[in-house]
């Protein structure tokens, strides 16, 4: 394995998404769990790309 480069990932068994959020970072992760909570807190964590304003909010 030596000279290959690591490009990506996947957590098969995402639950929470802690996995997917801390490689998230510099590679590209597919994450999958049969939860719907799942997916949407995956999804929270590694689609966003920045940390919300929140200046509309009253």
């Amino acid at each position: 394995m030596v000279g290959m480069r690591y490009i990506g990932g996947c957590d098969l068994f995402s639950g929470a998404g802690v996995v997917a959020r801390f490689f998230r970072k510099d590679r590209q992760i597919i994450a999958n769990d049969m939860l719907h909570f799942s997916y949407i807190a995956t999804c929270a964590g590694i689609e966003n790309n920045a940390t919300p304003s929140f200046r509309n909010l009253r």
